[in-house]
């Protein structure tokens, strides 16, 4: 066990001190060699606080309603590409990939409008 030790003592890696505190159910480990006060806030200690994100985001209807729009017109413009590339099918396989996506593009449209009324 020794030489190991002394060979992560020539690479540097035995010399780094590591300090540990439990708060909330979570082990907090700090490198370095100050000591670590576990009651001090996170941010005086040199980590970064982040702003917590927002748990819902609104937007308007009018909004949202463009949104749907907007996804319709490219669901739409896909469906017939699809729908053009269906023809052209060089063997099987193609052509049922592109019986699927036409079949899902539909069910996609078909909960747009569902969802519109």
């Amino acid at each position: 066990m020794k030489p190991l030790f002394a060979l992560l003592l020539a690479a540097g890696v035995a010399t780094t001190a590591q300090a540990g505190c439990r708060r909330g159910g979570v082990e907090w480990i700090v490198g370095g060699t100050a000591p670590v006060d576990c009651d001090q806030p996170t941010a005086e200690r040199g980590a970064e606080v982040r702003p917590r994100a927002a748990t819902a985001s609104t937007i308007s209807t009018a909004s949202q309603r463009q949104r749907d729009q907007e996804r319709r017109l490219i669901l739409v413009q896909e469906l017939a590409q699809e729908e053009q590339r269906l023809p052209r099918s060089a063997d099987a396989d193609s052509a049922l990939r592109t019986r699927d996506n036409i079949a899902a593009l539909k069910r996609e449209l078909a909960r747009l409008n569902v969802a519109q009324r």
